[in-house]
């Protein structure tokens, strides 16, 4: 038996039914004085064809051990010898596992920096546009983004709006630059200008028409030449009625006239 018994493979022995050990792999363990108890306890505990531990001279060991007629038949070994492939299998497979995380954060940054990276421009051009609406700057930049996906037409849609907006603006600004120059003109006593630039902003409308109808009242009331009727003025407190205002239309126009006249026939009694 002991010459079968040492063919076998692993750390193979066999107890008789006294439960020494009578046949063994490693011959050492014939000797009657080694104890052997913590492989019977153990088996004991978790019987036939169980795996089951125990420790043997401060080393940790795995067995398992089965009937095989009047014997014990039981095969052990360290725990460091049978946990060592499977640490290695391990330790490959999380070596391997994050060799495959790393390349996938590296393909996906640049996966999603290429995705993502006609955010930049669109960022840029929104900031240059509200510089540009608020005042900021003096001239706005389109987005610059040749892609046809979603980005392209989100930049596309962006710049229309973009260059519409630049051109009220524009539009805006030459309206307000007209009115100032035209409260310029009728300060110089010129009631007869008017704001004809058309903005774009419906409440500038609103006042280019607010405006212009103020001038209508103040021709229809007063007249269109301040400075004609300023200057009538100074030659009636001369004492000099000889000249009329020309093409009179407004209220005080045609009032001075009509003082002029009666202050001459009243001179002419």
């Amino acid at each position: 038996m002991q010459n079968l018994v040492a063919k076998t493979p692993g750390n193979t022995f066999l107890f008789d039914q006294k439960n020494k050990i009578f046949a063994a792999t490693n011959k050492e363990l014939l000797n009657p004085s080694i104890d052997h108890s913590p492989v019977l306890n153990a088996y004991k505990l978790n019987g036939d064809n169980n795996f089951f531990s125990y420790k043997l001279n401060n080393e940790e060991r795995l067995g398992a051990c089965t009937k095989v007629f009047a014997y014990t038949a039981c095969i052990t070994e360290s725990a460091d010898i049978i946990n060592k492939p499977i640490f290695k299998a391990a330790y490959i497979q999380v070596i391997a596992l994050i060799v495959m995380i790393s390349i996938s954060v590296i393909l996906l940054y640049f996966i999603v920096s290429k995705y993502l990276s006609p955010l930049a421009a669109i960022q840029t051009g929104l900031t240059s546009f509200f510089d540009f609406i608020n005042h900021k700057t003096k001239n706005v930049s389109t987005i610059e983004v040749k892609s046809n996906d979603e980005f392209g037409q989100i930049s596309n849609a962006i710049n229309e709006n973009i260059l519409a907006t630049k051109r009220g603006l524009e539009q805006d600004n030459q309206a307000v630059k007209e009115s100032v120059q035209t409260v310029s003109v009728v300060e110089g006593g010129n009631l007869t200008a008017r704001i004809t630039a058309n903005p774009r902003n419906p409440q500038l409308i609103e006042l280019k028409n607010v405006l212009n109808k103020l001038l209508d009242v103040l021709q229809a009331r007063v007249g269109s030449d301040m400075n004609a009727i300023h200057k009538i003025f100074e030659e009636y407190k001369s004492l000099d009625f000889r000249n009329k205002l020309e093409n009179a239309s407004g209220s005080v126009e045609l009032t001075t006239n009509a003082l002029g006249d009666e202050i001459v026939k009243m001179l002419k009694q």
